[in-house]
Order: structure tokens, then sequence, then C-alpha cells
């Protein structure tokens, strides 16, 4: 175990500390108001609501990177145990609570949405970043298209020198039915995300079988394709990784804010019909 592992590991142990630290001293407070009798709801509901709004700050942090608000690296840190910590808070509040309306309902759905995405976004960000550099380069994510682009071209190129140079038509046949829609844009989403590479093989089997009735010229030039398929196959490894990163933010964010906007609304409810006042 290198030096820079051993100090995540620390940080990691650390951080797990503060947070069961945090959440045993939530349920502590809980426990001694219930035996004075005192209504909890109204405590870790706010406190609830204030982690809720911290981890909403940390979107609107990397939308203002110019503040010297501290690193991205440690509010990252922040938004994972606070985005842990809140689903403890959920937890020792829903349990406290005695309502059950469709609104109680959608709003623990929507946490429950929130969560589970936070939690899904957490592994993806460990996870895929590893593969791709296992992978070889990492490849800027904006100039995939331009690079898919580029390919396409070259292997057109390829195909009208088999026909104009060897007479070939199988190639040309090859690539309208076979080739031309794996150029065309990215494929095999999902195939990529489980790492499968049954679609790149499926596609070599069919070039071997072609490959059978080239003569040397062709042959020579379907090997020039063969590297350009491996290249682009690597390529839409690249978006499948890159752009699952990116999407998965897509859905956790709107509902982030929708959870935000519908806690506030429980609150002032919670208030405005509370029989207490």
């Amino acid at each position: 175990m290198n030096l820079f592992t051993k100090r995540m590991a620390r940080r990691r142990l650390i951080n797990m500390f503060w947070l069961l630290l945090a959440v045993g001293f939530l349920v502590t407070v809980k426990k001694l108001a219930e035996r004075g009798l005192y209504t909890t709801e109204f405590l870790t509901g706010w406190v609830l609501l204030a982690a809720i709004v911290g981890l909403t700050a940390f979107s609107l942090r990397k939308r203002l990177p110019f503040l010297a608000l501290g690193s991205a690296a440690l509010w990252m840190q922040l938004h994972i145990y606070l985005g842990f910590f809140s689903i403890a808070a959920y937890w020792v509040h829903s349990g406290s609570s005695s309502t059950h309306g469709y609104f109680d309902v959608v709003l623990e759905s929507l946490f429950l949405l929130v969560a589970v995405s936070g939690i899904v976004g957490l592994i993806l960000s460990r996870v895929l970043p590893q593969r791709l550099t296992r992978r070889g380069e990492n490849l800027l994510y904006e100039r995939l298209a331009g690079f898919n682009a580029r390919l396409r071209r070259e292997v057109e190129e390829l195909v009208l020198r088999a026909g104009a140079e060897h007479g070939s038509i199988a190639i040309p046949e090859f690539y309208n039915h076979w080739l031309g829609p794996f150029f065309l844009q990215p494929r095999n989403f999902w195939s990529h995300v489980l790492e499968s590479r049954a679609p790149l093989h499926r596609l070599s089997e069919k070039i071997t079988a072609l490959e059978r009735y080239l003569g040397d010229g062709e042959q020579a030039i379907m090997q020039e394709i063969i590297q350009r398929v491996e290249t682009k196959n690597e390529l839409d490894y690249q978006y499948a990784a890159q752009s699952l990163l990116k999407r998965w933010l897509f859905v956790h964010i709107p509902l982030t804010y929708g959870l935000l906007l519908l806690v506030t609304v429980h609150a002032v409810l919670v208030y405005a019909f509370d029989g207490s006042n």
C-alpha cells in the first residue's frame, strides 16, 4: 500500500468517524427530547432541511469556481458524507412522523430517488475513471465526435480505394451493411458500460468470414479498416463511460432541487397547520 492509498484510507476513517458521531448525536438529542415530552419532528425536520440545503450548495459551488470557498475535492467530500448523514437524518425524522398523506408519499419517494441517484453517482465516479485509465489515453468528451467523424472518413476512403484499385464489390457491400452503421455514431452503449466485448467479437467474426473471399490487395485494405474498427470501439467505450458520468447529473441535480422545493413547502405546511400554534 503506497503513501497516497494510506492517506486516502486514513481520510475515509476520519470522515466516517465524524459521520457516525454526528448521527449518534442527532439520535441522542432526539431521545433526550422525547424523554422530556418535547416534540422532535421540528428538530429533526430542520436538521434534515439544513442537510439538503448544504447538499444543494455543492452544485452552486461548482458554478462559482472563482470564489475562494475551498477546493472542489473538499466540497466533494463534504457532499458525500453530508449525503449519508441526510439519509440517516431522514430515517430519524420519518420514524417520528405520524402523517402519511399523498404529499408525504411523494416527498418520501423523491427523497429516496435523490438518495439512490446520489449513491449510484458515487459508485460511477469511483469505478468509471479507473476503467478509463486502464483502457489507455483519456480523451476529452467534447472531441470524441470529431475523432469518430475522422475515422468514418478514413474508412470510406479505404472502401472507395478497394473498389477503384481492386474492383472490390465485397468490401463496399460489407461497409454498407455492417461498417457504415458502426461508424455512423457511438454504438453498443450498455455493452461498453458492462465491459462486454460481445458486439466487437460478432463484428470481428463477420470480418473474418469476409476475408476468406478477398484477394491480397483487398486483404491489405481490410487490415487498415480493422485497425480503425478497433480504434472506433475504444472511442465508443470512452463515450459510454464519460457520457454516463455526465448524464447521471441530469437526473440527480433536478431531483435535488425538486426535493428542496417540496421540503420547503412541507415545512411551511407543517407550521401552518400545527395544532400547537
